[in-house]
């Protein structure tokens, strides 16, 4: 058995599906948004993942310590906020490859391949990384960002599953990515994330600091495509969403010269210089919720639990 720590996004499906594809149901996966729930689930299983014979980390990283604490770790990342971890020989942390922004999936996958434990799925692994860079934004070539919004609507481990599956029976190209009902679905989920855009564009919170022109928003879906749109037309320097359901805060910015990563250290996060994240606190989340509940005060009662 393996186990396979990664991602929540496109580019951790990514991984997964490889993992599922080579390891088959010898793969164990978990998914972490960032490296502190990374870190707090290697914590919380030390003494289980010692008896996996691998420990993949990809498209997240995690302390230095655990490549003592479990040193069967292999670690594929491409954030970097991970650079630090390069110092060990079983860990591989790039930002870019062969002269262009890579990704965990593509680090992943090279490694498989240069194995020979998985047979060809550039094609894929191509899509993945191209919509978690941004490239397809500048190439303005739409099935990155059509495989993501899919993602978002099959639910990740249906996603999984589904592309393990297709991609096991063959290869994939741009005609057989998507089945005629995806297509339908898709269609319907752009239109849907457009109106959702445009509506949430409207409540947008501009703050003018002595620095930057900072666009906040509550946003718990669509955070990369939302942000773009808050820096690009909204001409703010820095997008910064809130999503409280699932307790994560995202950073964007169109700046170049500003990294937006080391905004999300301050949340135990990491993430590109354009693209960031980290983990709100929960007792700051409740501290909002009991606000509003106080607030009501005699109307509904006293909070008991």
């Amino acid at each position: 058995m393996i186990k396979l720590i990664t991602h929540t996004d496109l580019d951790g499906a990514g991984c997964a599906i490889l993992a599922t594809i080579t390891f088959k149901n010898d793969a164990n996966i978990t998914y972490c948004h960032t490296p502190s729930e990374v870190n707090e689930y290697l914590d919380k299983n030390l003494s289980e993942l010692n008896t996996y014979e691998k420990v993949y980390i990809a498209d997240c990283s995690c302390d230095e310590k655990y490549f003592k604490l479990i040193p069967h770790i292999r670690l594929f990342d491409h954030h970097i906020t991970a650079d630090s971890l390069n110092k060990f020989s079983n860990a591989t942390v790039k930002m870019e490859l062969n002269n262009r922004k890579t990704c965990g999936t593509e680090l992943f996958y090279n490694y498989l391949i240069q194995h020979g434990k998985i047979h060809n799925c550039a094609f894929f692994v191509e899509l993945v990384r191209s919509f978690d860079t941004w490239d397809w934004k500048n190439e303005k070539y739409q099935l990155p960002y059509y495989l993501n919004n899919l993602l978002y609507i099959d639910g990740i481990a249906n996603f999984v599953n589904n592309y393990a599956n297709r991609m096991e029976k063959y290869d994939l190209n741009e005609l057989t990515l998507f089945s005629e009902r995806e297509r339908i679905l898709l269609n319907h989920e752009i239109n849907q994330i457009n109106k959702y855009i445009d509506t949430k564009k409207q409540y947008v919170r501009v703050i003018n600091t002595n620095k930057y022109k900072i666009g906040f928003s509550f946003a718990d879906r669509n955070q990369s495509v939302f942000g773009n749109e808050i820096c690009q037309q909204l001409g703010c320097d820095i997008a910064i969403m809130l999503g409280l359901d699932i307790g994560v805060i995202q950073f964007r910015t169109a700046n170049e010269n500003i990294d937006v990563s080391t905004l999300a250290k301050a949340f135990n996060g990491g993430g590109h210089k354009a693209a960031s994240g980290g983990k709100l606190d929960t007792e700051e989340i409740n501290s909002l919720i009991n606000y509003v509940i106080n607030k009501l005060g005699d109307y509904i009662g006293k909070r008991i639990d």
